[in-house]
């Protein structure tokens, strides 16, 4: 069972201060300028360390992606766009991020952003998600009230602006590439690929989309490092999620647990097990 020391989302459950002081409080938002200064390779070396994969389903290196985008201009911007079109059926752990934590992300948006060059980003959100809209409007306004976004973010010395863009509740985009499509103001079909996003992607610029976990968790692994992450879970497959479980068990929930916890220890540890016995169990699904 993960400890509580070692939990990266210290209000998922929304039982603390969800403001910046808050945030601050529980150690979001300290040395942020300090991990910049570090460098844009050293950020992406360490989350290559950390063994971090894509926390929306497809499980891609995080650091092997960011480091596709360009290390030198070609005088086009380049982006970051988080995916917060969280519509599978049943995955509510991107919301509680935001209706709880947001500092986790907006902090994430920062430093992920500076990795790869970016001066902007935009995060998706699903249509539906009208109130976690407006938690995560608000920590972006605290944010920008209190310097850490905007001209010399953080007092790092990188400008950033971060944009909070509400879909329209199409399922379809979700895909990376239909999202795109929606953020320039088309209607949301995927594109063909090749070309990637990497080398052509929002306005036709270098552009990385990560899911809400993978950017939220960022400033925790780089304050702790890499190896520290990559302590918890099993080869290939290392570090912290969030785990959300619906259906028919005694207490549905959303619980951060090590890559490495069975099904069954999650369900009886976390969910209380299921409604009436194992045996009453027929079918699982798993979301992404």
């Amino acid at each position: 069972m993960l400890k509580d020391q070692d939990r990266i989302f210290t209000n998922i459950y929304g039982m603390h201060d969800r403001s910046l002081k808050g945030a601050q409080s529980r150690g979001h938002w300290d040395g942020t300028a300090a991990i910049i200064k570090k460098g844009r390779d050293w950020i992406v070396n360490e989350m290559k360390a950390s063994g971090l994969r894509g926390r929306g389903g497809a499980g891609f290196p995080t650091g092997l992606k960011w480091s596709f985008m360009p290390k030198e201009s070609d005088g086009r911007p380049a982006y970051l766009v988080i995916n917060a079109d969280e519509s599978e059926p049943g995955t509510c752990k991107d919301r509680e991020i935001m209706r709880h934590d947001p500092h986790t992300l907006v902090e994430g948006a920062l430093i992920a952003s500076f990795a790869m060059g970016a001066h902007a980003a935009y995060i998706y959100i699903r249509g539906e998600y009208v109130r976690e809209r407006e938690a995560l409007q608000a920590a972006i306004d605290e944010a920008y009230d209190a310097g850490l976004l905007g001209p010399n973010a953080a007092k790092s010395g990188w400008d950033f602006d971060l944009y909070l863009t509400h879909g329209a509740g199409a399922y379809i985009c979700g895909e990376e590439t239909a999202m795109l499509e929606s953020l320039e103001g088309k209607k949301g079909m995927p594109r063909m690929k090749p070309p990637f996003p990497a080398g052509a992607g929002l306005y036709g610029c270098p552009t990385t989309v990560n899911n809400v976990e993978s950017i939220a968790v960022v400033p925790t692994i780089l304050r702790r490092g890499g190896e520290w992450f990559a302590s918890f879970g099993r080869p290939n497959n290392a570090g912290t999620k969030l785990f959300a479980i619906s259906g028919h068990v005694n207490n549905p929930c959303v619980v951060e647990e090590a890559m490495s916890i069975s099904f069954e220890e999650l369900i009886e540890r976390h969910c209380g097990g299921i409604r009436g016995g194992w045996g009453n169990l027929k079918a699982v699904i798993p979301g992404g």
